[in-house]
């Protein structure tokens, strides 16, 4: 059984998920602020799976600086 968000990436690969479905759940699972124009620059000069590391990273340095 793979993770929703696993599913949506194999999805968006495959050309069947847009990549603001894919982000904008990723962010909610994070819970992750990003502004559009961030999000805008993620999709075009990213790669989906660079995107979610970053989240990722991100979170991780929040949950470890409270």
């Amino acid at each position: 059984m793979i993770s929703p968000l696993k599913q949506m990436i194999l999805d968006y690969e495959a050309g069947t998920m847009p990549f603001e479905r894919v982000a904008q759940y990723a962010l909610e699972q994070y819970d992750y602020q990003l502004t559009q124009s961030e999000l805008d620059s993620y999709k075009h000069h990213m790669i989906l799976e660079d995107f979610l590391r970053q989240i990722h990273f991100s979170r991780r340095l929040s949950s470890q600086q409270g």
